[in-house]
């Protein structure tokens, strides 16, 4: 069959009922509006729950940081107490030991002083 034929028969076939074509194959429109009203719909809404998913973990994320701060914060005051104790410690001890220093002295003297008054 020639092109010219095939076109004959095929007008022929749509004519009569005997064919059923639907309206994407010859060019109409292609999609049900109402389907891509629901899907665009459904997309946005998935959307829109990416977006609070992301806003949920962003503020997580922030009250995490928030904590580990406020730890570190705490962590580095008990370090800064725990050198100050031992600072203050060190400082008596000195003092302590100053003071014992002096006090063997005196004693030393003092006994010096006995001996020879004794001798």
């Amino acid at each position: 069959m020639e092109r010219a034929e095939l076109m004959t028969t095929y007008a022929e076939l749509l004519a009569s009922g005997k064919l059923k074509v639907s309206r994407a194959t010859v060019g109409g429109v292609g999609y049900d509006a109402e389907v891509e009203k629901e899907r665009l719909d459904f997309e946005q809404r998935k959307w829109e729950a990416e977006m609070e998913l992301r806003k949920l973990e962003t503020e997580e994320k922030r009250q995490s940081e928030v904590i580990e701060t406020e730890e570190r914060r705490r962590r580095e005051e008990r370090e800064d107490e725990i050198r100050r104790q031992a600072a203050e410690e060190r400082r008596q001890r000195k003092e302590r030991e100053a003071i014992e220093s002096r006090q063997r002295e005196k004693n030393g003297r003092k006994q010096m002083r006995e001996c020879v008054n004794l001798c």
